[in-house]
This record gives structure tokens, C-alpha cells and sequence, in this order.
């Protein structure tokens, strides 16, 4: 009887364990992004950003239509990423801007990542 509340309180502590270890996984996982990523994948998820208009003078590219997806990326606006030149955008239909980051500040945060 000894040995059987022995083996069970080992294995739940070894369940508690595991589920902690998941759990932490996870929440690194949301904070540092896998570094096999590629940068194609990463240019899909960060080149752009979707911000609310401003009064400062911005220097706007031209405008573009609202994407009709819930993630889009600069694909689904029809957007080029430029070598050295941040883009901004009036997306018809909002108050809103869409910056799209240069090729080399999108270089420049892969490369961090990667360290």
C-alpha cells in the first residue's frame, strides 16, 4: 500500500512538473518568435503597421483599399517593400495609415532576433 502512494504521488508531481514546463514553453514562445524563421516569413508578419492618422506631416506614398482580412500583410494591400524608404499609406475607407517598413530596418530587426 506504501509502494502504490508512493508511485502515485511521484507521477502526479512528475504531471504537475510537465504541465509547468508546457506552460513556460508557451510564454517563450509568445516572447521570442522561433529563429527558423525565415526572413520572408518575418517581412509577411512585421512590415507593416496599421496606425491611427496624425497631425504631423507625413510624406504619403498614395492610398490603398481596407484588406478584408482579419492579418494582412503588405501582400494583401498590394504594397513593394523599397530598399531604404519607410511608405505610408491612407487606407480608403478609415482614419487610419498603413507604414510599411524599408527593406533594411525589417533587416535590421531579423537580425537582432537572430543573435
Amino acid at each position: 500500500m506504501k509502494r502504490t502512494l508512493l508511485v502515485l504521488s511521484v507521477l502526479g508531481s512528475v504531471t504537475c512538473l510537465n504541465a509547468q514546463v508546457k506552460s513556460e514553453l508557451k510564454k517563450t514562445e509568445k516572447i521570442a518568435p522561433s529563429t527558423e524563421m525565415s526572413f520572408e516569413q518575418f517581412c509577411l508578419k512585421n512590415a507593416i503597421q496599421i496606425i491611427p492618422s496624425t497631425t504631423k506631416p507625413l510624406n504619403v506614398t498614395g492610398s490603398v483599399p481596407a484588406a478584408g482580412t482579419p492579418n494582412p500583410t503588405y501582400l494583401d494591400f498590394g504594397v513593394q517593400l523599397k530598399e531604404n524608404e519607410a511608405q505610408y499609406f491612407t487606407i480608403e475607407g478609415t482614419t487610419n495609415l498603413l507604414k510599411v517598413e524599408s527593406l533594411f530596418r525589417l533587416r535590421l530587426m531579423y537580425n537582432s532576433l537572430n543573435k
